[in-house]
């Protein structure tokens, strides 16, 4: 009779299992109405049927199927799961940054403005990106990095580059990933569960799905300096170094953290030193002198539009030091501490064990933490995360060595040390699914639907109208579909640019809030016809316009200045 029910478990645990799996390439609308949108319930459920089944019968355990696959799957090489692993994320983030894009929901902030200048710096216009308000980039943020990009284009230069470069070095990111575990973890199964979890991170998906940022090179260039820091290939530790420094001024705080590991922990004091000098020099020098220089508008610089207590560093560190209590309860709200869970959870918050590393993290968590509400700096989903995840990855495989070694000083035995090992792989790994949320094949469907839902490739059909040399003002989903030629703004009635293109391009169903509601329509169009334009193109249903001005020239654009 137990023979009989173990066997009735073991089936409902191989179906439930290939039913989990299959979640990741289909979420079953085809069967269910809304089909199954997050995997974290299902993937909780599966790790209680899974202890349940041990609980039974331990010996007949390993007969289950999910057991059965992984021995299968450990017969590969190291390398050829490495590939696999760089493939599907690559696949994955490359296919659903595709869907995304053909659903019209990547927007001027900030795919327009990286495809445009890029565009640009091909045609010997450096950077120039009128999107961020007749601007060099350079002006904006330091990220000289995108100036690899520029090949690219001149190859092929299609918005998908940068799509399918992010997906691609994203996915790269396993393999220094893998050299760290394979360092201080001294089990194959372990090494791989870090592999699985970068997979399955949500964060991974914030930086991949929230349009193209320079942030894309980070995750992979953070992991290779620090694997030759620690491993002393102080050529190639230089090399990535200068190249993460190149991708935002804000990366200044991952080498400071580098710098200081370096010399408490790793006790290289002449190394630590120079690094840190390094970070502080060159955050003084681009956002002092290098920004400044090309920022040719009265926009202040970026970062400080951000901090908390104030528009200047002394306003900030005259609160903190004059108010501590203030600031500690500004660090430790809700919103922050679930910021703190989310980046931990995945790897059974191993992070927490290793106090060594604490040092590597604390700035670039400390610069995330200080955002305000609202700006993007602590959330997962967002791409500011790239600049703490790959630290958090770090934490996480050394918190794990330091348990590992406490495990081995208690466990003589060596089966159970090997039993122990799996145990806390299939922790991380089901941990992980538990963190990963929506699944992929949930959103992608959801692109595609929205995209039928739009009709955009109709919308995107009426944008051949508009000649490609012309300059053009349009509502901001249509900003990327839009953004290779010198001149093109988002959309904003408020904004006197937006009245000096020669095209503007309005589209009600991207419409919403103020000052776009409806109420504010007829006053927007009456605008327009005061300004010279005239009617173009209105499609069918009345919500998609094309509006052209042809008094308007390339020559007022140029030498207009924005001043907020």
């Amino acid at each position: 009779m137990k023979k009989m029910g173990i066997k009735l478990l073991d089936l409902l645990i191989n179906i439930y299992f290939v039913f989990v799996l299959t979640l990741f390439i289909t979420d079953y609308s085809f069967i269910f109405k809304n089909g199954f949108t997050n995997i974290s319930g299902f993937a909780a459920a599966l790790g209680v049927l899974l202890f349940f089944r041990l609980r039974i019968d331990k010996e007949t355990f390993s007969q289950i199927l999910i057991l059965k696959k992984a021995a299968v799957i450990s017969k590969l090489t190291d390398k050829q799961l490495l590939i696999f692993f760089f493939l599907i994320i690559a696949v994955s983030l490359s296919s659903l940054g595709i869907a995304r894009h053909i659903s019209l929901s990547t927007k001027a902030w900030d795919m327009g403005i990286f495809d445009q200048a890029i565009w640009n710096t091909l045609r010997g216009n450096f950077l120039f990106c009128s999107i961020r308000g007749n601007l060099n980039l350079l002006g904006d943020h330091f990220e000289p990095i995108l100036l690899l990009l520029v090949p690219f284009y001149s190859i092929w230069p299609h918005i998908f580059n940068l799509i399918i470069i992010q997906a691609l070095l994203l996915g790269s990111a396993v393999f220094p990933l893998y050299l760290i575990a394979k360092e201080k973890l001294d089990n194959r199964f372990l090494v791989f569960s870090f592999i699985a979890a970068f997979y399955l991170s949500k964060p991974l998906r914030g930086v991949g799905l929230s349009d193209f940022h320079p942030e894309g090179f980070v995750v992979g260039l953070t992991l290779w300096a620090f694997y030759f820091l620690i491993k002393e290939k102080r050529l190639l530790f230089i090399f990535s170094t200068l190249l993460l420094l190149l991708c935002k001024e804000s990366t200044v705080f991952i080498v400071l953290g580098i710098g200081f590991y370096a010399l408490i922990t790793l006790k290289r004091k002449t190394t630590g030193i120079l690094l840190i000098l390094t970070a502080i020099s060159m955050w003084i020098i681009e956002t002092r002198y290098i920004i400044p220089l090309f920022n040719t508008s009265d926009q202040n610089y970026f970062f400080f539009s951000k901090m908390p207590f104030g528009n200047t560093y002394k306003q900030n560190l005259l609160f903190i030091i004059s108010k501590p209590w203030e600031f500690i309860k500004f660090l430790f709200l809700p919103e922050k501490i679930g910021y703190i869970f989310k980046l931990t959870g995945p790897f059974c918050f191993l992070s927490f064990l290793s106090i060594n590393q604490y040092v590597l993290v604390f700035f670039p968590l400390l610069i995330n933490l200080m955002g305000n509400s609202g700006s993007g700096f602590h959330k997962i989903s967002s791409h500011y995360v790239a600049q703490v995840l790959p630290l958090i990855f770090i934490t996480a495989i050394y918190g794990l060595s330091s348990l590992l070694i406490f495990l081995d000083a208690k466990i003589r035995k060596v089966n159970l040390r090997i039993k122990a090992r799996l145990i806390i792989a299939s922790a991380i790994i089901l941990s992980s699914l538990i963190f990963y949320g929506k699944t992929d094949a949930y959103k992608f469907r959801k692109f595609i639907e929205g995209s039928q839902k739009i009709d955009s490739f109709t919308k995107l059909s009426y944008l051949s109208l508009i000649p490609k040399q012309a300059s053009v003002s349009a509502v901001s989903n249509l900003v990327p579909h839009l953004s290779q030629r010198k001149f093109i703004y988002d959309w904003n009635p408020n904004n006197e640019v937006c009245f000096m293109t020669e095209y503007v391009v309005i589209d009600l169903d991207f419409l919403t809030g103020t000052p776009y509601n409806s109420d504010n329509l007829p006053e927007i169009f009456k605008k327009l016809n005061q300004k010279g334009y005239r009617k173009l193109f209105i499609s069918q249903d009345g919500r998609f316009f094309i509006y052209v001005n042809p008094q308007n020239s390339n020559r007022q654009l140029q030498n207009y200045h924005f001043n907020s």
